[in-house]
């Protein structure tokens, strides 16, 4: 049972978020990863947001943490703090 698994986050993959805005099966299933997560009450992640549109979908749909290429290329390691504190500045 879902319940029993010690779950502490649900990722959505990017293939499913890339096609949310054209595809209803899609969509649902990120509909669907959200209420679960809700459910069990543990985040969902978004990975692979590229545009405003995916952002403002999954913003109404309440997930909380979301990350892409909409913010940011990855970034390495040595790199993160100094890119953190120049979109501080920003």
């Amino acid at each position: 049972m879902i319940t029993t698994i010690p779950i502490d986050v649900l990722k959505i993959d990017m293939k499913f978020i890339r096609n949310m805005n054209r595809d209803e099966k899609s969509r649902k299933l990120v509909e669907l990863v959200m209420d679960i997560a809700n459910f069990i009450d543990v985040p969902a992640v978004a990975e692979g947001v590229e545009d405003e549109e995916q952002l403002g979908v999954l913003k109404n749909m309440g997930c909380q943490i979301i990350q892409g290429y909409y913010f940011s290329k990855p970034v390495p390691p040595e790199e993160f703090e100094s890119f953190i504190v120049a979109e501080k500045e920003v």
